[in-house]
């Protein structure tokens, strides 16, 4: 197993950032907290996000059961699902959604 030099991963995960313009993402919805100053901060964040995604991508839901969170997405792209799904992005959202 190799690993890569700490400046490269540094430069990708900087790049990654810039791309997906998550510092945007993430002023939003501290935006839309402060706005509305909800008693449940967490659960409006996640109500944010899960609302951003549906607009952007197509489908969310989010549950919680006695047996744990569960969180479906369904993007229209293939390629967008399976993406989703190898970054955990799902297992993300369940884990807020527990902590709400």
């Amino acid at each position: 197993m190799s690993l890569e030099k700490p400046d490269n991963v540094v430069k990708e995960i900087e790049n990654y950032l810039a791309q997906q313009r998550i510092d945007k993402i993430v002023k939003e919805m501290v935006v839309s907290v402060l706005h509305s100053k909800p008693e449940s901060v967490e659960q409006h964040m996640l109500k944010h996000l899960l609302t951003k995604t549906k607009e952007a991508e197509g489908e969310v839901a989010a549950s919680s059961t006695d047996d744990g969170v569960h969180v479906a997405f369904t993007v229209k792209e293939e390629a967008r699902q399976q993406y989703l799904i190898s970054k955990g992005v799902h297992v993300l959202f369940a884990e807020l959604l527990q902590r709400v």
